[in-house]
């Protein structure tokens, strides 16, 4: 009796498990179930979002390549660089870094070598009208000496604290001529903006270290802007305030060294955000 019971609960399991590989059609007979092809499904990453309505984005510009025989999308400018496989520090050998003194920190107190275009005080406004790039016997400003040596590989931004006493327009207005002017000698070569991290409570209600009155209301809205613009030119964007930020959305203080900078340690962790925030544009449709 035992035996019996045993040969009738083994079939059961058997029919039970047939039964989710294989799909009964109208005519009642049995076929094998495979998941329908589909851009989400073959894409590479297997993690595409799709909207309420079942549409894939820029689905009309999806290429198959034909190497490895999968389906790939055109990157999306409006969303931030996706965390990817680190590189390692050489890679930023050949990168011009352009930035005020938060960038020059990153710089200076990291064991990487960039095409060095910082300096403090920087904002987009001099850009084109201030000359502190020794190139040979001349003082260049960013965008002559981007013209004078072009032998890079990528472009890296950070400005945009030294800004946030400006109107909202005339920043977005020098940024985006900046960006154009930079693509002008890029041209298909990758050009990468940050968003602006924001300074401690501290910092911003002391007259002291703060006279200008910086707000850290602002950056949001200075921020959406360079997304704007980012999305508008073709160029990447990302943002590591996570990293640094208290629930409130101001810089944590024990990651700053004075209310506006990071610390060595923040700076080490900035940098490792960069490594692994880098597009691989064998992975996208272009």
């Amino acid at each position: 009796m035992k035996y019996f019971i045993f040969i009738i609960f083994l079939i059961a399991c058997i029919s039970a498990g047939a039964l989710l590989v294989l799909d009964m059609d109208m005519s009642g007979e049995y076929e094998s179930y495979e998941e329908p092809a589909s851009p989400a499904r073959m894409a590479r990453t297997g993690d595409i979002d799709i909207r309420e309505d079942g549409v894939i984005p820029h689905s009309e510009s999806i290429t198959e390549d034909p190497e490895v025989g999968i389906l790939l999308l055109p990157y999306d400018y409006s969303l931030p660089v996706p965390e990817h496989e680190p590189v390692e520090n050489d890679f930023f050998k050949r990168a011009v870094f352009i930035g005020d003194s938060r960038m020059l920190g990153l710089v200076r107190y990291n064991d990487i070598d960039p095409i060095n275009y910082c300096s403090v005080g920087f904002s987009v406004g001099l850009y084109d009208s201030a000359s502190f790039i020794k190139h040979g016997d001349a003082t260049l400003t960013v965008k002559e000496a981007l013209r004078a040596n072009d032998d890079f590989d990528m472009v890296y931004i950070s400005t945009g604290i030294n800004e946030l006493g400006w109107s909202i327009g005339k920043f977005s207005d020098k940024y985006r001529e900046m960006i154009n002017d930079i693509k002008e000698v890029a041209g298909d070569r990758p050009i990468y903006i940050q968003l602006i991290l924001p300074v401690t409570r501290g910092f911003e209600t002391s007259k002291y270290m703060n006279p200008f009155g910086l707000k850290n209301s602002s950056v949001p809205l200075f921020n959406a802007k360079l997304v704007e613009i980012a999305n508008e030119c073709k160029v990447y964007y990302f943002d590591c305030s996570d990293n640094f930020l208290l629930d409130d959305g101001t810089l944590d203080p024990y990651k700053s060294s004075d209310g506006a900078h990071l610390t060595l340690d923040a700076y080490a962790e900035q940098l490792e955000f960069y490594k692994s925030h880098v597009v691989n544009r064998a992975e996208y449709a272009w």
